[in-house]
């Protein structure tokens, strides 16, 4: 069950005006937070996967500009027989500490990525097999599968193989700290902060000279602050104080056009019961959610995406057979619940199974509350209306990427997440 709002950000791409002031010296904007590290094997946080496009150059990258898959380090791939597929490498570009950027870069990147002893959550890993210089300097990928179109499962960064003692990587490396790229703008980390310097090289031609990143804080605080003229921008606009900005004449807003996924993942473990999982599904009104926590700007384009399922549009895995629910179907949810051997109490109205009330533990990622208040409790409400007795919890973003990181079960009924 996954709603999309378009994400709106302010900021390099979107405070214009702020932009041309500033564009002899350093362009400083808030982010959310500060990156958990730049090693670029190891995001963890939303903020680490925008900082790390600004410094590391992915193989092949998706341009929302062309609407297409391209490439900076390459300059020409080939499908061949049995799964592989051979690239050929772009001459010419260049690491942040001059060095060039070299088929056996690529290479190594890819043994990093498959190493199991490199604790790496990245998709790649899971379509790539093996990786070999030919002997006209040209890269060779063992593919797991076949593929006409092998870029959407070549997006994974390109790491210095000079930089490194060996393919194992962990995330604790001080690469992280002090990283080596080879994309529009080398990193300097700071105890309050990150500055970015353009990197000038043939493949790269950044626009922008400087510019500083810091935390951001309070939501209402970074507006107040940007309106104020103590910052040239902003990543991320909680919708509620979206209308301060579009009232500020010195400041423009413009949407990003990539999506902000928000999911409630079931935990099949604890909800075993596919009657039940539908019955969920059908318990939520998206629509209601919706209007209740980023609320409705007529006239604008569409704000929201409904899905059903664990898949979403753009997976290859996405099953469109599943219907679309956006509003909730209560006579549905008592048939369902039924046919999973449940009773609703007579009194109560809360279902129960084996004799027992069916309580559903239901957690929340605290950030989230940031941008849709009272998302958690709308969401509980709607499941008590539907007979489900639902406890609220929170999980700190921390929390809930370290356990993703490590693998760790989770022990609730619900996640709501993005």
């Amino acid at each position: 069950m996954k709603g999309h709002r378009q994400k709106l950000l302010a900021g390099i791409l979107t405070f214009v005006t702020a932009f041309l002031v500033a564009a002899q010296g350093t362009v400083v904007f808030f982010d959310e937070a500060l990156p958990t590290t730049m090693n670029p094997l190891f995001p963890r946080t939303d903020v680490d996967v925008r900082t790390h496009e600004l410094v590391f150059d992915r193989l092949f990258f998706y341009s929302s500009v062309n609407d297409e898959y391209r490439s900076r380090l390459v300059s020409d791939w080939e499908v061949m027989e049995g799964g592989k597929v051979r690239l050929e490498i772009v001459n010419r570009a260049k690491w942040h500490d001059r060095e060039f950027v070299t088929a056996q870069d690529i290479c190594f990147s890819v043994r990093a990525l498959i190493n199991p002893d490199t604790p790496s959550t990245l998709a790649a890993r899971s379509h790539l097999q093996s990786c070999e210089v030919d002997d006209d300097g040209r890269v060779v990928l063992q593919m797991t599968s076949p593929t006409e179109d092998p870029r959407p499962l070549l997006s994974f960064p390109v790491l210095p193989s000079h930089a490194f003692e060996s393919p194992t990587i962990l995330p604790d490396d001080p690469f992280g700290q002090a990283p080596i790229g080879s994309g529009p703008m080398s990193a300097t980390i700071g105890r309050r902060g990150i500055k970015f310097t353009a990197h000038q090289s043939p493949h790269v031609h950044p626009q922008i000279q400087s510019m500083r990143l810091e935390e951001g804080g309070e939501p209402f605080v970074q507006v107040k602050v940007a309106q104020n003229g103590g910052v040239h921008g902003l990543l991320h606009v909680a919708p509620p104080l979206i209308p301060d900005l579009l009232a500020s004449s010195n400041l423009s807003l413009k949407p990003y056009r990539t999506g902000t996924w928000w999911y409630i993942a079931v935990n099949t473990g604890k909800v075993p019961d596919v009657h039940m999982r539908k019955a969920l599904d059908r318990a939520l009104d998206r629509q209601v959610l919706r209007k209740e926590t980023i609320g409705d700007s007529p006239g604008t384009e569409e704000q929201c995406r409904f899905i059903s399922g664990p898949f979403i549009p753009d997976s290859p895995f996405y099953n469109s057979g599943v219907p679309v629910v956006p509003m909730a179907r209560l006579d549905e949810v008592r048939q369902l619940m039924e046919e999973a051997g449940a009773v609703l109490h007579p009194t109560k109205k809360t279902w129960h199974l084996k004799g027992e009330p069916l309580v559903l533990r239901l957690t929340m990622v605290a950030p989230l509350d940031l941008e849709a208040r009272g998302l958690l409790i709308k969401v509980g409400q709607q499941l008590e209306e539907a007979g489900f007795h639902a406890v609220l919890y929170k999980m700190s973003s921390r929390d809930f990427h370290e356990k993703l990181q490590r693998g760790e079960a989770f022990e609730g009924d619900l996640l709501i997440g993005r």
